[in-house]
């Protein structure tokens, strides 16, 4: 026996239209990490998404309000142990979402919650000692200084550690800038 289904006569929603914003460069955005980013499961491509905590006015005129979703990705994801275990972990937030609206986002990171572990750059430092009898001791120290290359709109920085976990809820200041067109 054959049988047949009565199609359904819900209609999907029309789809609610979305206005494209351009950014001005130059504005400061407070956001807070949404989901927790733990070393043992990230990897470079997963999805990360911040909450802006508070309106970003320009000119008296309300630009982003509160609780929109900045959106991105893992860009960077190294594990190294030289000179100690560490991390370097690289942010990019891409796309800025609030109710009726979109906006490419290309921001620089200008500040992070202090966490234990967090560094912006690493560097070890060693100190030898070497006894030259009856004319005494002479002592010597080097530093070695480990930065990264800067990716515009990556906000990079090294987690001195052999695991980590940034916080949900984590806190950090983005600034705005031009993007190329």
């Amino acid at each position: 026996m054959l049988t047949f289904e009565a199609l359904s006569t819900v209609t999907p929603a029309p789809a609610v239209p979305v206005d494209e914003i351009s950014l001005p460069p130059g504005l400061q955005l407070p956001v807070r990490l949404a989901r927790a980013i733990d070393s043992e499961r990230a990897t470079v491509g997963d999805a990360i998404s911040a909450i802006v905590e508070s309106r970003v006015q320009q000119k008296g005129a309300i630009v982003i309000p509160k609780d929109a979703v900045l959106r991105g990705r893992i860009r960077r994801f190294d594990r190294g142990s030289m000179p100690t275990d560490h991390f370097i972990v690289g942010l990019e937030f891409t796309d800025l979402e609030f109710p009726g609206h979109h906006a490419r986002f290309l921001g620089d990171m200008e500040s992070v919650d202090p966490l234990p572990d967090l560094q912006w750059l690493l560097s070890t430092s060693r100190t030898k000692t070497r006894d030259f009898g009856v004319l005494g001791d002479m002592t010597t120290s080097e530093t070695e200084v480990y930065r990264t290359i800067p990716i515009p709109g990556v906000g990079i920085f090294y987690m001195q550690a052999a695991k980590f976990r940034l916080p949900e809820g984590m806190r950090m200041t983005w600034r705005t800038v031009s993007v190329a067109k």
